[in-house]
């Protein structure tokens, strides 16, 4: 895995002995930064010099590539942990579960803050309608889900569920892209009808959300 660093000239990555590592492309050289004791799972970066390490153990590591120092907290639950994203409206970082669970953490005083019951999280992307909706990949579906939900009844129920046979989602400028055996798709979280079916040739056709 790889991750570049915003607005600067390092790409860090994560090696097969579990180290972490980055290269300065300006001076072509490779530092090493850090050794984890659990196998890293997914890196992410938000600010310049920071990056989020998830580990098998359930450990957030954050490290900061200017001084070579790490923070790291642990979410002590029995649960796998599966998937890491961020928000560039909200400081926020979310942490999925493969048992079903997306933990919303804060950085800045190292708490989580909310917990959102949801179906099995394989991997977990942010979407722009609000500051914490976020889409899941599950066995076999895409949900989107509202986290600033008020209502305890409505925390954890998806504001949209779609059905697609091994998917695989990424972000596209707020929106989600997806990636099933048959199709790919494109869901516009900020209207749902617009969102399309993509295919060859620069065709698309709607996906029939109402």
């Amino acid at each position: 895995q790889m991750v570049e660093l915003r607005h600067n000239s390092q790409t860090c990555m994560i090696c097969n002995d579990r180290s972490l590592n980055f290269i300065d492309w300006k001076s072509l050289k490779s530092y090493p930064a850090k050794k984890f004791p659990s196998i890293p799972i997914k890196i992410i970066s938000r600010e310049q010099n920071t990056v989020y390490i998830l580990c098998q153990n359930g450990v957030l590591y954050l490290c900061d590539m200017r001084s070579n120092r790490s923070m790291s907290i642990s979410f002590n639950r029995v649960l796998t942990p599966s998937a890491l994203t961020s928000w560039r409206q909200s400081p926020a970082i979310g942490i999925g579960f493969k048992e079903g669970l997306v933990d919303l953490f804060d950085p800045r005083v190292m708490l989580v803050f909310k917990s959102v019951v949801t179906e099995p999280v394989y991997n977990i992307v942010p979407a722009q309608r609000n500051a914490c909706n976020f889409a899941i990949a599950s066995d076999d579906k895409v949900l989107i889900y509202n986290a600033d939900n008020k209502k305890d009844d409505e925390l954890g129920k998806p504001d949209l569920s779609i059905i697609v046979d091994s998917p695989f989602i990424s972000p596209y400028d707020g929106n989600v892209i997806v990636a099933g055996i048959n199709d790919v798709y494109h869901i516009d979280c900020e209207v749902f009808q617009r969102s399309s079916i993509l295919g060859d040739f620069y065709q698309k056709k709607n996906l029939g959300i109402r």
